[in-house]
């Protein structure tokens, strides 16, 4: 069989598949960006960057990530003009896969390279599960760039391609892409391995020479830009990588990886289809190099994100493994002869998998939304906008972290109108804020500045917040108090007796709790624990197979008469089948309740 090329650019054609499969495929994240806009801007880091855009009307960054403006220029536009928000956010959930379409067509009309035409549809896909959520992540919208960076470089490396203007559009490219993230570096790197090696560079000097530069520009901006003490507390010393790398079996990001890698059918269907192309075509060198490459980086980001918590710091990398295959994949395929229908199909087979474990990603976003919906309209109807949570009362199980928790309740409550606004701020002790609380405009925001903002500056076109006091939404209930309200005073009504099972470990299901006693169901007692909800899970025939199902801590408190919409945490069984729930409150260590309100739950494939 015959090596890799080495030398020239596979031409597209406009009627080529390449071009129709990309589209479709961006055609369909445009879709799910709309779709699942709030999941995508009012979630996570996203909600504080969305907040800032309409806080300031200015562009946002962290870090030093500018190249993080580039999306924000129609939202922004769109502020100015007064649009409605809601308007807002879906233009920046668009904008991040608009310039993916806009980069896309550049590559496969005006450059007409076919392999990075091929490679940035997987790239953008394959690697991604809860990080399509995850949308203001700088390095996913610098590996577009990378992309783009290779084509030029593929050009620029041509003997008739090397020109000073080409060589400055490089360069330029390349300080942009540096201002996404430092760790693009890794994506830099590998291209012009790649290049070099299907090129036979390795003696040109002026190659040693535009890879130096080009890689040396990284190292200056790692070492002399902006460098937050965050992220040079998270860059692992040599000592570390050593220590660590000798127990990565015992780090939490491995864990997780191991536990939801089998998610990610998309990628190790590319990893299989290219291994075993590159055996097929004998670039056994390449695939060697790739393994050692991607094994390389996959260790460093398990070491350096050991302690990451969140599912959206442990998965936001995985997308350079994405990256390194697809590439691979592309220069493989490209001009692969036989069998014709190779390239098209894996390329399709990839994408459609990858586009299935996007879309059951959204679930668990889903849920963390309409969180923020249920306790904002509880607060609304009973005549307040402003409330402090307890942290033990946070549902950690699908909505990760806490501290953007005031500014995605506001986003989340202000869609149909400005002034349903609400906003929700946990923390474990709220005695510090009495004072800030009592006043009018006070606005509690990220927990490690809560008086960052207040209300009167907020645009009341977008948000408004009434002049309210902050109140207490979860308090401490007396054990007087808890023996006194019996179970027929407290009413379990799901809002489906009926639900299918996400694919993820957890779905949350919605009931309706309703207090009909004369006292406050407090949402946690008086020894420190959170008032609960449960289950016991039942075979369909009936049989127990489950006595304490995972526990649910109560969102807020119920005041007499009062009704709450509640998340009910629910662990997927191992099996596949139909299930019984039991629902019943739990005091812990002291009652069930003996409620035991039936659900059917479908757990399939």
């Amino acid at each position: 069989m015959p090596q890799v090329s080495t030398s020239g650019v596979a031409a597209l054609r406009r009627r080529d598949p390449v071009l129709w499969i990309g589209l479709a495929l961006f055609a369909f994240q445009a879709f799910l960006a709309l779709r699942f806009y709030m999941e995508r801007t009012a979630t996570a880091d996203s909600s504080f960057f969305s907040f800032l855009l309409i806080d300031s009307g200015l562009p946002v960054e962290a870090l030093g990530r500018y190249g993080s403006w580039l999306a924000q220029l129609i939202p922004l536009a769109l502020i100015h003009l007064h649009a409605p928000l809601a308007l807002v956010l879906k233009s920046y959930s668009l904008s991040f896969v608009f310039i993916d379409v806009l980069v896309f067509l550049f590559i496969a009309l005006r450059l007409k390279d076919k392999e990075a035409a091929i490679a940035l549809p997987l790239v953008k896909t394959v690697a991604f599960h809860y990080t399509f959520y995850y949308g203001i992540s700088e390095l996913n919208q610098g590996l577009t760039l990378m992309v783009l960076l290779w084509a030029l470089l593929k050009r620029f490396f041509e003997p008739v391609g090397h020109t000073w203007l080409a060589g400055l559009v490089i360069i330029a490219l390349t300080v942009w892409s540096s201002f996404y993230h430092q760790l693009l570096v890794f994506p830099l790197a590998f291209v012009l391995a790649i290049e070099a090696h299907r090129r036979k560079l390795w003696r040109a000097k002026w190659f040693w020479g535009m890879s130096v530069l080009l890689l040396g520009w990284f190292a200056v901006r790692i070492l002399f830009f902006t460098r937050s003490s965050y992220e040079a507390q998270r860059m692992p010393s040599l000592d570390e990588l050593i220590t660590y790398g000798t127990t990565l079996g015992d780090l939490g990001s491995t864990q997780h990886l191991l536990r939801v890698f089998p998610k990610f059918k998309a990628f190790l269907l590319l990893v299989g289809i290219t291994a075993g192309l590159a055996i097929w075509r004998r670039a056994f060198l390449l695939l060697a190099g790739t393994v050692l490459f991607s094994t390389g980086v996959l260790l460093l980001v398990l070491i350096t994100d050991r302690d990451g918590a969140s599912p959206n710091i442990y998965e936001n990398y995985y997308t350079l493994q994405g990256f390194f295959w697809a590439v691979l994949f592309a220069c493989l395929s490209a001009r692969a002869k036989r069998p014709r229908a190779l390239l098209p199909l894996g390329m399709v087979l990839c994408l459609l998998l990858g586009c299935l474990q996007i879309w059951r990603a959204h679930a668990v976003l889903t849920a963390h939304v309409r969180y923020a919906q249920r306790i904002t309209d509880t607060l609304r109807a009973r005549g307040t906008n402003k409330a402090v949570g307890h942290t033990l009362n946070f549902p950690w199980a699908y909505a990760w972290g806490q501290w953007p928790l005031a500014m995605e309740t506001v986003l989340v409550s202000a869609q149909r109108a400005p002034g349903e606004a609400a906003t929700v701020f946990t923390v474990e002790d709220a005695s510090p804020f009495d004072t800030v609380m009592a006043q009018p405009y006070a606005f509690l925001g990220p927990n490690w500045n809560p008086v960052w903002f207040t209300t009167d500056h907020f645009p009341k076109r977008l948000l408004h917040l009434p002049r309210h006091a902050y109140v207490r939404m979860n308090t401490l209930m007396p054990d007087s108090v808890e023996q006194r309200i019996e179970a027929k005073d407290i009413l379990i009504e799901p809002l489906s007796p009926e639900i299918d099972l996400d694919h993820d470990r957890f779905t949350v299901a919605e009931v309706r709790l309703t207090n009909r006693s004369s006292h406050t169901l407090g949402s946690f007692l008086a020894d420190g624990s959170p008032m609960r909800l449960a289950y016991h899970l039942l075979a369909e025939d009936g049989t127990t197979l489950l006595r304490d199902g995972i526990r649910t801590e109560l969102e807020i408190d119920l005041p007499p008469g009062g009704s709450h919409v509640q998340g009910l945490v629910i662990e997927r069984p191992v099996k596949r089948g139909t299930y019984r729930l039991q629902i019943d409150l739990v005091t812990e260590g002291k009652r069930w309740w003996g409620l035991n309100v039936p659900m059917t739950v479908h757990a399939e494939w």
